[in-house]
């Protein structure tokens, strides 16, 4: 039997987070209760049901490039010493 565990962590584990740089899914997450400060730091690969997610949305996200629309765009706001991060999932132009 072949263990794909460790690619599969490496592949879909989340970014490194640090103090003063802030993604909203972060804070939404932590707004909703699927993430507290507490394990703010700690770093879990996704679930089966997370990464199965993932893979739909890039599917989806294939599509909409190709009817022209802008994929994942990135917005950075300084707000008082720290960095809010945000991306829309797809943008028309």
């Amino acid at each position: 039997m072949m263990d794909l565990t460790q690619e599969f962590n490496e592949r879909y584990n989340s970014y490194p987070r640090v103090i003063g740089r802030y993604y909203v899914s972060d804070l939404w997450a932590i707004q909703n209760g699927y993430l507290t400060p507490r394990t703010f730091f700690s770093r879990r690969p996704p679930t089966i049901a997370q990464a199965s997610g993932i893979w739909k949305h890039r599917m989806v996200q294939e599509l909409l490039q190709m009817r022209g629309f802008e994929i994942e765009p990135k917005c950075e706001y300084a707000h008082g010493g720290i960095m809010l991060v945000g991306k829309a999932d797809a943008l028309a132009e």
